[in-house]
């Protein structure tokens, strides 16, 4: 089986100063900021997300790498992220995946040899879209009204774009992204109870987590409602 080609754009909220550090470390995570298919999009003010999302959905649909991993600069990545990501993202051709599952259910299920969830959520701080996927949003973007976007944040979108396809996002276990809360949140979540990914990999031998076996898709995963 073929390792999928991806490339990273990651959400920078520059006109944060606290953020710099912690974009480093994520660039750093990902091999160093000489690798070309890592992409920063830059806010030098705040933004909302029906500005700096699309930015980023514009720069995604220019990819032919089979997935973008798009990730928020505010997050911590799995060992060896981008190996692990080719690993279990070669069995997942024409999906979204979440990488940072903020399900409660998520722990019982990975407690029960689960490696899969489906759900029509999709967490912002990490996920990866197919090929061809950004484009697809954008346009759903454009017929969307301007008021329902006023309302919700770049991951919503997401959310209802697959339930407008009625393909539901798929949720990886452990999660490969977790939120760093130490950052403090642009849009005042910082006391959210489902800030953070409800298990990591901080939870499974890593070394696991390299197998594409470890991650065959399981049409019987679980389906979870999103309680929003």
């Amino acid at each position: 089986m073929r390792e999928p080609t991806i490339a990273v754009g990651i959400a920078h909220a520059s006109f944060l100063p606290e953020r710099k550090a912690s974009l480093e470390r994520v660039i750093k995570q990902l091999g160093g900021s000489e690798n070309p298919l890592i992409c920063v999009s830059y806010s030098e003010t705040r933004e909302h997300a029906r500005i700096w999302a699309r930015r980023l959905w514009e720069w995604a649909a220019t990819r032919q790498e089979d997935f973008v991993v798009l990730l928020n600069d505010d997050v911590d990545l799995c060992p060896d992220f981008l190996q692990v990501c080719r690993a279990m993202l070669s069995h997942m051709e024409g999906e979204i995946v979440s990488l940072h599952s903020q399900l409660p259910a998520a722990r019982s299920i990975f407690a029960a040899g689960g490696r899969w969830l489906r759900s029509y959520w999709c967490s912002g701080p990490g996920y990866a879209l197919p090929r061809g996927v950004a484009k697809r949003l954008l346009e759903w973007m454009d017929h969307t009204p301007s008021t329902l976007l006023d309302a919700y944040n770049e991951d919503g979108y997401v959310n209802m774009f697959a339930w407008g396809t009625r393909r539901p996002i798929w949720h990886c276990l452990p999660a490969l992204v977790q939120h760093d809360t130490r950052v403090p949140s642009t849009l005042g979540y910082d006391g959210h109870p489902m800030r953070r990914a409800e298990i990591d990999w901080t939870s499974f031998e890593v070394r696991h987590l390299h197998s594409s076996n470890g991650w065959r898709l399981d049409e019987s995963a679980p389906f979870v409602e999103c309680p929003w």
